[in-house]
């Protein structure tokens, strides 16, 4: 199963990534690319560590997020509802900014972990490209750039072919 998103952090599913030999430049359980769209070795968006600081203190109004956005009451939906209308504007903006580039960051691997539940056989083929094209750049998209990442999608596509991927999953944001 192929999982064409943000990222997927490989080190939760150890026994069902997919591998495939001779994978230079690309990490060995798919390709991945990064935001200018140039071969990546990292199958999730690398974090600075003041992100990784930031990130385990969100991982619970990630959570919290989630549920609320599926209509689930918890706990967790209960407490971040009663934290919201303390917080100062800016506050609020600061923690919506966080969820965004966070919840991008934890999509693909929460979805790799639907796509293999339940099935023991199932491998996880990763391919990473920023799926929030439209948002978060920070140069401007160029034609030039826009025919580099096709070519990149059609390797994508070749590298299915060649390699059997039967489903891929492209949870694209825009």
């Amino acid at each position: 199963m192929g999982i064409l998103d943000s990222g997927v952090d490989t080190d939760l599913y150890p026994n069902q990534l997919f591998h495939y030999p001779n994978s230079e430049p690309y990490p060995a359980q798919g390709l991945a690319f990064t935001d200018e769209g140039y071969p990546s070795k990292e199958t999730l968006e690398p974090l600075s560590p003041e992100q990784i600081k930031v990130y385990a203190t969100m991982q619970d109004d990630l959570e919290a997020l989630s549920d609320l956005q599926a209509g689930i009451e918890s706990p967790a939906g209960a407490a971040f509802k009663k934290q919201l209308p303390q917080l100062s504007k800016t506050d609020v903006e600061t923690m919506f900014k966080g969820l965004d580039f966070f919840g991008r960051y934890a999509h693909g691997t929460h979805v790799a972990g639907i796509a293999i539940q339940g099935n023991p056989a199932a491998r996880i083929v990763v391919f990473r490209f920023n799926d929030s094209l439209s948002r978060g750049l920070n140069f401007p998209p160029s034609e030039e750039w826009a025919e580099h990442m096709a070519a990149n999608f059609r390797t994508i596509g070749a590298f299915c072919r060649e390699q059997e991927v039967r489903v891929v999953n492209m949870s694209w944001g825009r």
